[in-house]
């Protein structure tokens, strides 16, 4: 499965979606990190001679809780556990999360991995067709995987079909519109041609593309 991303370029990009089996490695992973902590701790305490439930709290039960809001929203949408599987939380509409986002995904985590063991969430992902727990749908996210299924070569350049109309043939008819396209482009960008207006504009082009394709890589 897979969803389409528009980037702030308005270039769709396609991402496959993390599947429920590395969503719920990654969240084992998480846990195995939850006990070692707890066990850690109660071993210090043991040894410290330390009780009560106020140093509990503050030490064991409330980092656990906070884990997955501060571990996302610090780590760029992965917790431990998701690193090691190489998937990330995003948004639908192709922006970072935001802090009220990650907010609403850990708020919901009682109700998708607490009741029924993880039962809830396990339908809504399997059955929503965006991978999407009850928390990815009130903020609005999803996982992914972090390897993309887009490559630069189909970012840059797509060959057209046989039959492809030609849109713009204005600047066929008319060689004075490549000067004069080119000349506008070097005014607005206050930079200087130094070349043909053609390859000018074919540098533009790449360049273009090639912000467009790292501004893919950083989600």
């Amino acid at each position: 499965m897979s969803v389409l991303i528009q980037t702030s370029q308005n270039v769709p990009v396609e991402y496959e979606l993390a599947s429920v089996g590395e969503r719920i490695v990654a969240n084992l992973i998480d846990i195995i990190i939850y006990i070692g902590w707890a066990v850690s701790w109660s071993l210090i305490f043991s040894q410290l001679r330390v009780a009560g439930a106020f140093f509990s709290m503050l030490l064991i039960i409330l980092p656990i809780m906070m884990y997955p809001l501060f571990t996302e929203y610090f780590l760029n949408g992965q917790t431990l556990g998701k690193r090691a599987i190489n998937i990330k939380v995003i948004r639908l509409d192709g922006s970072q999360p935001s802090l009220g986002d990650y907010v609403l995904r850990w708020l919901f985590i009682v109700i998708d991995n607490g009741f029924f063991s993880s039962l809830v969430a396990v339908i809504a992902i399997a059955s929503g067709g965006k991978g999407q727990r009850l928390g990815d749908i009130a903020a609005g996210t999803t996982v992914i995987k972090t390897k993309k299924r887009v490559t630069l070569d189909q970012i840059i350049y797509e060959s057209p079909q046989e039959n492809y109309q030609v849109t713009y043939l204005q600047r066929k008819q008319n060689p004075e519109l490549l000067d004069m396209t080119a000349d506008k482009i070097a005014q607005l960008l206050g930079a200087s041609q130094g070349k043909s207006q053609r390859q000018f504009l074919q540098t533009i082009v790449n360049d273009y593309a090639y912000l467009v394709a790292k501004e893919a890589e950083e989600f």
